[in-house]
C-alpha cells in the first residue's frame, strides 16, 4: 500500500493548521516544503516566509519485514525539520536560544497530534504510533545561516498484502510462481 501522498498531506495538513506556522502568508512564501535526506542538511530557505519559521518534510524510506509473526509489514522511516529565524547580527545569542526554544514547542505539538492522531485510527500510522514510539528529535542548529531548530525522524509500518491470490494482485502470467529453473 503506497502511503506517499497521505503523509504528505497529512504534514501539509498540520502546517496549514497550527497557528505558529500558518502554511503561506500574502506574498505566498510557504512553510511547508517536502525535501529528499540528502537536502536535510543543505541550504532550503528558498521560499520560506521571511523571520519566521520553516517546516521541511523529509521523503520517507521503507523497508519490508515482520516480527517474527504472521503479519508482514511496509515500515517507514519519516522526518521533518522544524526551525525559526534569528537574527545572527542585532540580536545574537538571545534570539537564537528563543529560535531553539519556539521550534521545540512545535515540536513537541506536532508529536502530541501524531500519536494523538495514531491513537484515532489515522490511516497514516495504522495504530503504530499508539504506544511503544520510536521518535527522534536531534538539533539542527545553524543548518541554514539564520536558522535553528531541531530534526524529527520517526518509525511507523502498515500491513502490506504478501498473497498472490488476492483480487487486487496483479495477474502474473507466471500464475504467481517464478519457475526455480529460468
Amino acid at each position: 500500500m503506497a502511503r506517499y501522498d497521505l503523509y504528505r498531506k497529512y504534514f501539509k495538513h498540520q502546517c496549514e493548521n497550527h497557528p505558529d506556522l500558518a502554511h503561506a502568508d500574502t506574498n505566498g512564501s510557504k512553510v511547508f516544503q517536502t525535501i529528499d535526506v540528502e537536502e536535510a542538511l543543505g541550504d532550503f530557505r528558498t521560499g520560506a516566509k521571511e523571520k519566521s519559521f520553516i517546516f521541511r518534510l523529509i521523503n520517507y524510506t521503507f523497508q519490508v519485514g515482520d516480527d517474527g509473526g504472521d503479519e508482514t509489514k511496509k515500515i517507514f522511516t519519516g522526518g521533518f525539520i522544524v526551525a525559526r529565524y534569528f537574527d545572527q547580527r542585532n540580536t545574537g545569542e538571545s534570539d537564537f536560544y528563543t529560535a531553539v526554544e519556539s521550534s521545540e514547542k512545535i515540536v513537541d505539538e506536532l508529536i502530541e497530534k501524531m500519536v494523538s492522531d495514531s491513537r484515532a485510527g489515522h490511516p497514516l500510522f495504522y495504530h503504530t504510533l499508539d504506544a511503544r514510539q520510536n521518535i527522534n528529535v536531534q538539533p539542527a542548529l545553524q543548518f541554514a545561516p539564520g536558522y535553528a531548530g531541531w530534526l524529527v525522524t520517526f518509525t511507523f509500518s502498515n500491513p502490506i498484502r504478501i498473497c498472490l491470490t488476492d483480487e487486487a494482485a496483479p495477474a502474473w502470467s507466471d500464475g504467481g510462481q517464478t519457475p526455480f529453473e529460468l
